[in-house]
């Protein structure tokens, strides 16, 4: 990681390493409930950030 603060927490890097299949699981899951979703962009969006801070 770089001196800037990343946009995914440590723990996701260490999840997507340790557990990839899952990883790509929950990763496809994220994309249907994002398509399936009734949420503004913006909202969509604040709910990504706070799902994905450590």
């Amino acid at each position: 990681m770089s001196d800037e603060k990343s946009l995914i927490s440590r723990a996701f890097f260490t999840f997507n390493k340790e557990a990839p299949e899952q990883a790509e699981a929950w990763g496809k899951l994220i994309q249907d409930l994002s398509r399936a979703s009734a949420l503004d962009e913006k909202t969509k969006a604040l709910a990504y950030l706070f799902m994905s801070s450590e």
